[in-house]
C-alpha cells in the first residue's frame, strides 16, 4: 500500500527539482511513497532528463505550462496515496519530513478534523521563515497592512502569528499553509474538491484551505519537519509586473469566488492604492502601472 504520494510542479526548474528530488531519496525513511513530477511543458530538457535519471518516479508530460493548481491535479490523477504531499520544486528535505507528517496523522486521536498539515520553512541559511510558511485568511485591515509592510521596515514583521506560540507547542493552527509544502489526506480532497483550475498561479492553495475552513476541518503548523524552501526560486525572483498581475488576478478570483465573507470593491479601491504607492516609488513604469490598473478595472 503506498502511504503517501508526493506530487512536485516542474517549469523549466532542472536542477532545483532534481536537488528536491534527492533530498526526498536520502532523507525519506520507514514508508511506503510514491513520487508524480508534472513537467509544465519545460523548455530545458527536464522531461528527457528527469526521465532517465530516475526511473523509480513517475513523469507526467504537459502539453503547456497549466499553471500550479491545474498541473497538481494532473498529478492527483495518477496519485496512489493515502496522503498527498505538495511540494514544490525548489524545496530541500532535511530530515524525515514525510515521515513526520504522516505520523502526526496517524497516531492524532483528533485528525479526522485535520484538512492540513505544514512546517515552519526554513531559509537558505537554516534560519525559520515566518511569513512564507503560514498566513492569515484576507481581510481589508490585515491585507492594507501587508500591503503598507512592504513599503515601511517597522510594520514588516507585524502580521505574523505568534511564533512563540509553536515553541511552546507541538502545533499550531492556522488560517492556511503556503503552498510549498502542503500534506493533505486524499479522503478531505474527496470531499473539498480539487485546485480550482480558475487559478493559473497564486492564491490556489488559499482557495483550497478556505473550503477546509468551510467544512471545519483545521489546518495545522507542526514541529518536527525541517525543509528548506529556496523561496521564490521555482517562480519569478522579483516582483515583475507580470508576477504582480498574475498574483493580483488570483486574489480578485478569491474574493470574487468567497464575497459572501469578503468586500470585493473595497479590496479593489486598496489595490489600486498599492498601484499608487508600487508607481511614485518607482518600481514600476507608467505603462507597467497602466497594466495593472487596467486589470483590476475590467475585472468583474
Amino acid at each position: 500500500m503506498i502511504e503517501v504520494t508526493i506530487i512536485i510542479v516542474n517549469y523549466n526548474t532542472l536542477n532545483l527539482t532534481k536537488q528536491c528530488l534527492d533530498s526526498i531519496f536520502e532523507h525519506t525513511k520507514g514508508i511506503n511513497y510514491q513520487i508524480i513530477v508534472v513537467d509544465n511543458n519545460s523548455t530545458d530538457d527536464s522531461f528527457n532528463v528527469l526521465k532517465k535519471l530516475y526511473t523509480n518516479i513517475e513523469i507526467i508530460p504537459n502539453d503547456a505550462n497549466l499553471g500550479f493548481g491545474r498541473a497538481n491535479n494532473v498529478g492527483l490523477k495518477e496519485a496512489k496515496g493515502k496522503y498527498i504531499l505538495f511540494l514544490n520544486s525548489d524545496t530541500l528535505l532535511l530530515n524525515n519530513s514525510i515521515k513526520l507528517f504522516y505520523d502526526f496523522f496517524e497516531t492524532h486521536e483528533f485528525s479526522s478534523n485535520i484538512g492540513a498539515l505544514g512546517c515552519v520553512m526554513l531559509d537558505k541559511e537554516l534560519a525559520p521563515n515566518y511569513r512564507n510558511s503560514y498566513y492569515h485568511f484576507p481581510t481589508l485591515k490585515s491585507y492594507f497592512k501587508s500591503i503598507l509592510s512592504n513599503f515601511f521596515k517597522f510594520l514588516r514583521n507585524s502580521y505574523n502569528y505568534d511564533k512563540l506560540e509553536l515553541d511552546k507547542n507541538q502545533f499550531l493552527p492556522v488560517d492556511f499553509i503556503v503552498g510549498a509544502d502542503l500534506f493533505v489526506p486524499r479522503n478531505v480532497l474527496n470531499v473539498i474538491g480539487d485546485f480550482d483550475p480558475d487559478y493559473f498561479l497564486y492564491w490556489e492553495e488559499v482557495d483550497l484551505q478556505f473550503r477546509m475552513k468551510k467544512q471545519n476541518l483545521k489546518r495545522l503548523i507542526i514541529k518536527g519537519p525541517k525543509i528548506i524552501h529556496l523561496e521564490g526560486s521555482s517562480s519569478v525572483k522579483e516582483m515583475s509586473n507580470w508576477k504582480r498581475i498574475t498574483e493580483t488576478q488570483s486574489l480578485l478570483i478569491f474574493l470574487k469566488k468567497h464575497s459572501t465573507f469578503l468586500k470585493l470593491q473595497q479590496f479593489k479601491i486598496i489595490l489600486i492604492l498599492f498601484g499608487a504607492f508600487s508607481f511614485f516609488r518607482n518600481r514600476h513604469s507608467f505603462f507597467e502601472q497602466r497594466d495593472y490598473l487596467n486589470m483590476i478595472y475590467k475585472f468583474k
